[in-house]
């Protein structure tokens, strides 16, 4: 046996599994902006320019982050199923952007599993905290877990310190409110009734806005728009009774670190759904030129550039949104069958939960996984001398 390699070779059904926890990943108002290609040993994430936010979003920059966390995603599902990940970032200006991801098989799981299992448990949860304290122990594995070459990972939790951002945010609000493009361009993807929601497969059901069923026949674009306005007006009245705030920043406002900061982000989100904490983000702050001048200087911030302002702490979870299918996000070599068959018999759409997430429990996934590692360690064996 000795110098007996075992076999590199990923299996397709083993890409669809890792796009799958990738499309676990938050985005703006639950647009998905990605697509996923298989060309041999590599997966390629590309953002899909036609999801992104003119309003909201006017230079892509969530979009990005979005992308970062989907990639963030990909690779602790990777670390888990016992691939390593080489990372080849396309940003050049005047092509097409992508990130390629070169996978290679170790057949050892050196990912952490409680990373992967917070991925289904992972949410945005926008109504009020409890204000319990989170401890310091906590706060640290928070930080631990922003580390990204070129982003600035901050927490507040001094009441005195918050202060100010309430008023950054209320500001922020105003401004973007006034604005019918931005109110307009959120109303198109928030989905006010169940078949909506599942026809969709995306978007934000009005539940995790709390908003009441609209459909159509009762209530007009008239109506929704006062609804929508009156709720996110009172979005800064939370912020009191937070636990803390988290700042992420960047070194630049390029692609290339609005991926990273998105991967820090979602390391941190997935730190912190494992410790029972929930988070709500406060983009407007960010968003707004005149908000981010004002938070910049606040927190005296240089040259770093705040991308992402969040609430976070304790609260009941709120209903996971809508993901689209695998078979809609992902492309593989002579057409997807894979996707396919794995997704026979299962509705379109699909909504992240603890059974979403495989390779590591006690599951039929993890009972196919071990039998095709046999299998390739039977081959590798066979093959040496």
């Amino acid at each position: 046996m000795k110098g007996c390699r075992p076999p590199t070779t990923v299996f397709p059904r083993q890409i669809v599994e890792l796009v799958k926890l990738a499309s676990m990943a938050p985005s703006k108002y639950n647009t998905q902006p990605w697509s996923f290609r298989m060309e041999g040993d590599r997966i390629r994430i590309s953002p899909d320019l036609s999801r992104g936010l003119p309003a909201a979003d006017p230079h892509n920059r969530a979009l990005y982050i979005s992308l970062g966390c989907a990639l963030e995603n990909l690779l602790v599902g990777a670390e888990c199923y016992g691939l390593r990940a080489e990372i080849d970032y396309h940003l050049e200006p005047d092509e097409p952007h992508s990130v390629d991801i070169r996978l290679a098989r170790t057949l050892t799981c050196q990912g952490d599993p409680e990373l992967l299992r917070a991925i289904a448990d992972r949410q945005t949860t926008r109504g009020k905290y409890r204000g319990d304290r989170i401890a310091a122990p906590d706060l640290r594995k928070l930080v631990e877990a922003s580390r990204q070459p070129g982003v600035h990972f901050g927490l507040l939790t001094d009441p005195h310190e918050v202060r100010p951002i309430v008023e950054a945010v209320r500001e922020s609000n105003r401004r973007l409110l006034a604005d019918p493009a931005f109110v307009d361009e959120m109303l198109s993807w928030i989905r006010f009734t169940a078949r909506e929601t599942e026809s969709k497969s995306d978007g934000l059901n009005h539940r995790v806005l709390g908003l009441p069923p609209l459909p159509s026949w009762l209530a007009g674009p008239t109506t929704r728009k006062f609804l929508l306005r009156r709720k996110l007006r009172r979005r800064e009245e939370l912020i009191p009774g937070s636990a803390a705030l988290m700042l992420f920043a960047v070194d630049k406002n390029d692609p290339l670190h609005w991926i990273r900061a998105g991967r820090s982000f979602e390391r941190v989100a997935l730190t912190a759904a494992g410790l029972n904490i929930r988070l709500s983000h406060l983009m407007p702050a960010c968003d707004v030129v005149q908000s981010r001048i004002r938070l910049s200087s606040f927190l005296g911030l240089n040259s770093e550039a705040p991308v992402l302002l969040l609430r976070i702490g304790y609260a009941e979870p709120t209903p996971a949104s809508l993901r689209r299918p695998v078979e809609d996000l992902l492309l593989l070599p002579g057409g997807n069958e894979a996707c396919s068959r794995s997704r026979q018999g299962k509705p379109k759409s699909w909504r992240p939960s603890g059974s979403s997430v495989h390779g590591v429990h006690g599951d039929n996934i993890r009972g196919i996984r071990q039998a095709i590692e046999r299998e390739g360690l039977r081959r590798a064996q066979a093959s040496c001398p």
